[in-house]
């Protein structure tokens, strides 16, 4: 079991709170739909995949934006972030960061899933390559 807190400004976490469950939902369908007949454990491994395809994705896309905001634009995204972590900090003084269990996957459900995840649309222009709406 997992639990995600999220913390910063109310805007901000309201459209991770979307995205989150949006993603979910669509993910589960998709995997579900995708691992038919081939088991619980393909499944997972599809998801694990995907997540991983998606992390990337926006990896670079938050890279790309960073290498081309101005520097005020930059100050102010540093500023939001240092608070959401001071709250962090206030809220739960006592966390800790915990080592993920290995997660054994099937190679061929995971590069299926992390291939269906670079290619999911998240809004924005993705150029130089082919991407799908999520649903599809």
């Amino acid at each position: 079991m997992y639990r995600l807190h999220i913390v910063g400004r109310p805007s901000d976490t309201a459209i991770v709170r979307y995205l989150y469950a949006w993603l979910s939902l669509d993910l589960a369908r998709i995997a579900t739909r995708e691992a038919r007949g081939r088991g619980a454990s393909w499944k997972r491994s599809w998801l694990v995949g995907a997540v991983t395809g998606i992390r990337e994705q926006l990896t670079k896309a938050a890279a790309a934006e960073r290498a081309t905001a101005g520097t005020a634009a930059l100050v102010r995204l540093d500023r939001r972030g240092a608070e959401a972590m001071e709250a962090l900090q206030l809220l739960y003084p006592d966390r800790r960061s915990r080592k993920a269990r290995p997660t054994y996957v099937q190679r061929e459900a995971y590069a299926n899933g992390h291939e269906h995840g670079k290619s999911v649309h998240l809004g924005g222009q993705i150029e130089g390559r082919a991407v799908r709406r999520l649903g599809t």
